[in-house]
């Protein structure tokens, strides 16, 4: 069986998510064992609540009836987003959202 990693560049996560190192039943871990596909989410991961159904619907249950499909979630660590291409200025950032795509294979977070 693959080993689930995790790549931390913040000393406050482990305190926030008490619990995420210990893999052993961790419903945010989960490594296909006949992986097929890889699929990687990255950058600053806002409102999961409002698009993990489409990303349900469309691209990941897609990817499952081709076969065994891996996730990998790269993420910025940032309490809040500033961005005049987006028209996003101060908006609120939930720190652990990256962990809220899973169960994944891989997470990296970093600052």
């Amino acid at each position: 069986t693959t080993s689930p990693f995790l790549q931390l560049q913040h000393p406050c996560i482990p305190l926030t998510l008490p619990g995420i190192l210990n893999t052993s039943g961790n419903p945010y871990w989960q490594c296909s064992p006949k992986p097929m596909i890889a699929l990687c989410m990255f950058g600053l991961i806002r409102k999961v609540e409002m698009t993990m159904p489409t990303l349900q619907r469309h691209v990941r249950e897609p990817l499952s009836k081709i076969g065994g499909t891996d996730l990998f979630v790269h993420s910025l660590l940032a309490s809040s987003i500033f961005s005049s291409r987006s028209q996003e200025f101060g908006q609120y950032l939930v720190p652990d959202a990256a962990f809220r795509l899973g169960p994944a294979c891989a997470y990296t977070l970093e600052d």
